[in-house]
């Protein structure tokens, strides 16, 4: 079998970084099943204020709707001051990427890892970045240029081979 590598460096900008934490936030967080049941509790607590009184099923949508939001913003600024945190460590240094069929290798000035492919469970691609999931809810950011087209047909291959979900939102595919 001719198993293929593919090795590249990337370098991630800041502001490129925070565009990938705004996407991954947006499509992970804000799913338009969570918008729906938010609109759903949102109805039924604004149905109660229209009525003259607030039953208990209303403030417990309230509960609900006010833990949400307080979970996304610390979340989201948990996520973001560690983004920094760690484009600070990596100081403008470059990333080195490798594909192989086994695995997914990373080599940066803070620290290496492996992951194999059964840890993935998504890719997204945009014209700027691409964001290779991780079935325990984070990512890597990849800026798309950067990347050989061969290497993303090739993460693509490997994301459906496990079954994964793909949105390839690139103006030219």
């Amino acid at each position: 079998m001719n198993s293929k590598n593919y090795k590249f460096t990337v370098s991630i900008p800041e502001n490129l970084a925070l565009k990938a934490l705004n996407y991954w936030f947006r499509h992970f967080v804000f799913d338009w099943k969570m918008g729906v049941a938010l609109l759903i509790l949102t109805f039924s607590v604004a149905w109660d204020f229209v009525d003259g009184e607030l039953r208990w099923i209303s403030y417990f949508g309230l509960g609900v709707i006010g833990i949400y939001i307080l979970y996304v913003l610390l979340g989201y600024i948990r996520q973001r001051r560690l983004l920094r945190i760690m484009l600070k460590r990596l100081n403008e240094g470059k990333i080195e990427y490798e594909l192989s069929e086994e695995s997914v290798s990373v080599l940066a000035p803070y620290g290496a890892w492996q992951m194999n492919w059964d840890l993935f469970n998504g890719l997204m691609i945009t014209d700027e970045f691409t964001l290779l999931l991780y079935e325990t809810g984070g990512y890597s950011t990849l800026p798309s240029q950067w990347v050989p087209d061969e290497a993303i047909d090739f993460l693509i291959g490997k994301v459906k081979k496990q079954e994964g979900k793909i949105n390839d939102a690139r103006s030219s595919k």
